[in-house]
């Protein structure tokens, strides 16, 4: 009896493997499929760190059991064997930049400043947590998402305390959200800004850009935030400013069709906007950084698009797992500071304040590659 039940658990677990490596498979294929053309792929590529993990997983099994079946879950692994670079990192050599010439950027997401959840600090209670965390950090650039700033509360007034950032841009998301920015604060002087609005909607912006003179050099900072799939940390902040009963929102985002039909929508809005801005990208006179929350994984269209062109500041000098997300879903990677490849980044940071549903990151940034890079030899 035992001994029969033996080849059928070895058939059932084949099985179980073949649909791990379609599933790896597929989730490498969403980086080059836009979800617009075949929208479910990218749920493939949201959940490739299970499939990676199982496929692993096989390899042991097989080997451990002398079957020559190891080798085909192996050889999915290594058809993909640059992805898991992309969310884990051993950095063990940080270049030396010459402190005149570099820059720090940091980039972050602070959640409406807790204004519309009243289960997590207060929102003046967060504005203080962050300045604080900046007075420390000592950015240069930063770019600030879901900025909370009305008449009655001014956060564009209080974050005037630090007097080193000079210059900012702001904008609005739309015209229906009089309180929520999206922001650069710069200590270096801004010589142009521009909105970058939606080409299916003309009343949403995909982000923001500046042009901003760094020393000698003229770099054209993109701040951009993607579309969201998430309800629950926006539900207060819809109920507030469109009159929306919450009600009726709650009963919207419930169940698994819900879900699973807001991440479609999601991925669909996303990769659309990510066309947008490499238009904005090729057109740009200047060295290009681009930092923003993309609400996105590494392993997605939208990231290649995105970055198909620059360097990700974590891959260059980032170390260990980086998950930039601590909402109430599983944690992912999906803020970025992006560059291009002739400016040299080292230093990435994440910080572990614990204000918003995101976590800052943060890099510095040099101009001159080949003397830094002769300077780190």
């Amino acid at each position: 009896m035992k001994s029969s039940n033996i080849p059928f658990l070895g058939y059932i677990l084949r099985a179980i493997n073949i649909i791990a490596m379609l599933a790896l498979l597929f989730a490498y294929l969403s980086q080059y499929v836009s979800p617009n053309s075949i929208w479910f792929l990218a749920f493939f590529g949201l959940s490739y760190p299970i499939w990676l993990f199982v496929n692993i997983y096989f390899v042991f099994h097989w080997a451990f059991n002398k079957k020559l079946f190891a080798l085909f879950p192996l050889l999915i692994l290594l058809l993909g064997y640059r992805m898991p670079g992309k969310y884990f990192r051993l950095d063990w050599n940080d270049k030396i930049f010459s402190e005149s010439k570099s820059f720090k950027v940091m980039t972050y997401n602070v959640h409406d400043f807790n204004y519309y959840n009243l289960n997590k600090e207060s929102g003046d209670s967060a504005v203080e947590m962050i300045m604080e965390f900046i007075n420390a950090n000592k950015p240069d650039i930063i770019c600030f998402q879901e900025f909370y700033s009305n008449d009655r509360k001014n956060n564009f007034k209080r974050f005037k305390v630090f007097n080193d950032y000079k210059y900012y841009s702001r904008f609005n998301y739309n015209e229906r959200s009089k309180s929520l920015y999206i922001v650069i604060y710069s200590k270096f002087p801004i010589l142009h800004d521009a909105a970058i609005v939606n080409a299916t909607d003309n009343k949403d912006i995909t982000g923001i850009y500046a042009d901003i003179n760094v020393g000698e050099k003229i770099v054209r900072v993109f701040n951009v935030h993607l579309n969201s799939t998430q309800i629950s940390s926006k539900a207060y902040l819809l109920k507030d400013e469109y009159n929306v009963d919450e009600k009726d929102m709650i009963k919207a985002a419930t169940g698994a069709k819900a879900i699973a039909g807001r991440l479609r929508n999601g991925f669909k809005k996303r990769s659309l906007q990510a066309d947008l801005l490499q238009q904005y990208f090729e057109s740009s006179p200047y060295p290009i950084v681009v930092a923003g929350d993309f609400n996105d994984t590494p392993c997605s269209y939208v990231y290649r698009k995105i970055s198909s062109k620059f360097v990700d500041s974590f891959i260059e000098s980032g170390s260990g797992f980086c998950t930039t997300y601590r909402g109430p879903y599983p944690s992912f990677r999906i803020d970025y500071i992006l560059h291009d490849d002739f400016i040299l980044s080292n230093s990435f940071e994440k910080g572990s304040i614990k204000v918003s549903d995101h976590y800052p990151i943060s890099c510095t940034m040099n101009f001159n590659k080949t003397e830094d890079s002769n300077n780190g030899q």
